[in-house]
């Protein structure tokens, strides 16, 4: 994780603690707009399947076709912002990006340590949908995402992975790499991006050093390219 010099930021990868830099403002406000309401709009779908599929552990492993679009649709959304995160920060883009280079956005959000809640549904443990993700291992470490890949490349013989739990899994991912790209405020219920569906318990909890720490006497922040 590298620290970022007094009064600059890194473009959409928000650090708990310390000052807060601009993150949805300038040339990041469309994104920051369109993110939250993919949110809203997946949590919604989600809360849909809810009145179908009782949420809970005992249905982890239902699946079909309305589970396995939703899946779709949320993974897609993670790569949106994936890929968001690197061109904002000038990554270089010859060739097509995969998780090998997905992967790096771990080490500077400390999304593994990010844990999210299902609202309402009693005993259902807590999400960690970044927990274990590894450069040795980028797609598969991630077993919603795994399971994306296997329903995509061939359906008819992996349907059974478009689990109840991998949905909740890949849309909470969604939710978690929102808050790590713009902060929790604007996603906690009541606020611009809440929803009903999940809820963020944990952040990664950044060291002194590693937070922004602005200019004294409120002076502009700086956007700079995160060194991936």
């Amino acid at each position: 994780m590298v620290p970022a010099a007094q009064g600059t930021y890194y473009r959409r990868i928000w650090r708990n603690g310390g000052d807060h830099p601009p993150l949805c403002e300038g040339v990041d406000q469309p994104s920051y707009n369109r993110c939250g309401r993919s949110v809203v709009a997946l949590c919604s779908e989600l809360e849909r399947v809810f009145q179908f599929i009782e949420p809970g552990t005992h249905h982890d492993n239902v699946y079909g076709p309305s589970l396995q679009r939703l899946l779709f649709v949320a993974c897609s959304e993670v790569e949106t912002a994936w890929s968001g995160i690197l061109h904002a920060n000038g990554y270089p883009t010859s060739g097509r990006w995969t998780t090998n280079d997905y992967v790096k956005i771990e080490s500077a959000t400390g999304l593994s340590d990010y844990s999210v809640k299902l609202v309402d549904v009693a005993g259902y443990p807590l999400i960690y949908p970044f927990r274990g993700w590894t450069a040795s291992s980028p797609t598969t470490s991630l077993s919603w995402y795994d399971a994306y890949n296997k329903v995509k490349h061939d359906n008819e013989r992996n349907a059974h992975h478009a689990t109840l739990k991998n949905v909740v899994d890949a849309c909470a991912a969604v939710y978690v790499l929102a808050i790590g790209q713009f902060g929790q405020n604007p996603f906690l219920p009541g606020d611009r991006f809440g929803q009903r569906v999940l809820f963020i318990e944990g952040v990664y909890n950044y060291q002194e050093a590693d937070v922004y720490h602005g200019v004294s006497g409120g002076g502009s922040w700086t956007p700079v390219n995160y060194p991936f």
